[in-house]
């Protein structure tokens, strides 16, 4: 989707900031859809061994990149999504 969206833009080679654009809301919506199911930040930091600030700056998009890649990888393992 990111490279879609700068494709659209006529921006190569993609820029940091059109990935997060793309990427953050996604990430919003799984802050959404794990409340909806029950999960908090601290119980999310607890299935991540992580601290719960650290769960905030991740569905804030504040979180650097790979740190986030990171949990979110944890985190679909945790909840059982696979990886494509």
């Amino acid at each position: 989707m990111a490279l879609e969206a700068g494709r659209s833009a006529d921006e190569r080679p993609v820029s940091a900031g059109i990935v997060q654009s793309i990427i953050s809301p996604h990430v919003t919506d799984w802050e959404s859809t794990l409340a909806r199911l029950g999960y908090d930040d601290k119980s999310i930091a607890g299935l991540l061994d992580t601290k719960t600030g650290e769960v905030r700056a991740l569905f804030k998009g504040t979180l650097d990149a790979s740190r986030s890649s990171q949990l979110l990888s944890q985190l679909k393992h945790a909840v059982g999504i696979s990886s494509k």
